[in-house]
């Protein structure tokens, strides 16, 4: 079940900000290159050598964390802070945060454990003061509708349904709408909090220069954590609820993971698992990042871990990092065969 690779000729594909947010969050990054900082509150300006408050930081319509300089009445999300910091173009400032955060070689990372959870902690505040509302549209299995998108990964309509995963029609962020000028399909993930109000995450995939995402979820709280059956004393934890989904078919209890990082799985709810389930499964992405994420989750969890990656033949040659892509690439018979091949089933 356990694959050992060597990743020290992988070359990866260009870096984008989708990518990138995959792994690590606006507030960290934002954390390691200015600081610590309260949102809404005047601050220093991290371009000037007055000392005087004269910038803040707060949400944007996007649902970015914004960087805004009353002096120059500049705004810049994390990437362009980077950019104009380093007085580079976008393309070097994200090889700058990947490299600080180590997302390709994580021996390069010189990122701040305790910014970075202080980083979680603001992102914790700031999806409590969120507000996601939408409105749905019927899922019309015909070409070109934002149905056909999850046909390529062999999902069928019932699927979709039984697990909570709506067609967007309107979408508001703390009651403002944000139009969709440009009819990208739009999808809404959602799970009840016990005691709570409902948890919901927007998935926009072929969003360009814009958020992918948008969501209410803690980073820390992964999809599936309380509706877990325990059927059986095996857990898997996938990277997405997208990977989640296909797993369900063959295996009972399945969890996703909100990112690729270590802030995505913390020490209670690791604790909770062990004492849950005989065997851990970590079925993560095999790109040397989630490869290395993989590895330090599964020191932090101990003996009870292993893990299953697909092929890393198939993410040379054609950025296949997981489940869900592998079914994207060959079909879903092929993933059950590779997971027979494998004995995951």
């Amino acid at each position: 079940m356990v694959n050992m690779f060597d990743f020290k000729k992988i070359r990866i594909s260009p870096l984008t900000k989708e990518w990138i947010l995959e792994r690590v969050s606006d507030s960290e990054v934002f954390m390691h290159y200015y600081g610590k900082f309260q949102l809404n509150k005047q601050c220093k300006d991290a371009f000037s050598k007055d000392n005087n408050p004269s910038a803040t930081f707060f949400i944007g319509q996007s649902g970015e964390i914004v960087y805004h300089s009353f002096k120059s009445n500049e705004s810049y999300n994390c990437f362009s802070f980077v950019r104009r910091l380093y007085q580079c173009n976008y393309d070097r400032a994200l090889t700058i945060i990947a490299e600080t955060f180590g997302l390709i070689d994580t021996k390069t990372s010189i990122a701040s454990p305790k910014l970075c959870l202080e980083a979680r902690e603001l992102d914790r505040t700031i999806k409590k003061d969120v507000l996601i509302q939408f409105t749905k549209s019927e899922w019309k299995p015909f070409l070109g509708s934002p149905f056909s998108y999850w046909v390529d990964y062999d999902y069928s309509k019932k699927e979709l349904i039984d697990n909570n995963i709506f067609n967007v029609d309107r979408l508001f962020l703390n009651k403002r709408e944000i139009y969709n000028k440009s009819g990208e399909p739009r999808f809404a993930y959602v799970e009840s909090e016990p005691g709570g109000a409902d948890l919901v995450k927007i998935y926009m995939p072929l969003a360009k220069g814009g958020m992918k995402w948008l969501s209410t979820f803690p980073l820390d709280r992964p999809f599936g954590i309380h509706l877990l059956p325990g059927k059986s004393d095996v857990l898997i934890i996938t990277k997405s609820k997208k990977d989640m989904v296909l797993f369900k078919r063959v295996f009972t209890d399945v969890i996703g993971l909100q990112n690729e990082s270590l802030g995505a799985l913390n020490m209670d709810t690791i604790k909770y698992l062990k004492s849950k389930y005989k065997s851990i499964v970590l079925c993560l992405g095999c790109d040397p990042h989630g490869h290395g994420i993989t590895l330090q989750l599964q020191k932090r969890i101990g003996n009870q871990a292993t893990f299953w990656e697909t092929p890393l033949q198939d993410y040379q040659r054609f950025q296949v990092e997981d489940l869900s892509d592998y079914t994207k690439q060959y079909s879903w018979s092929m993933t059950m065969e590779l997971l027979q091949k494998d004995k995951m089933i």
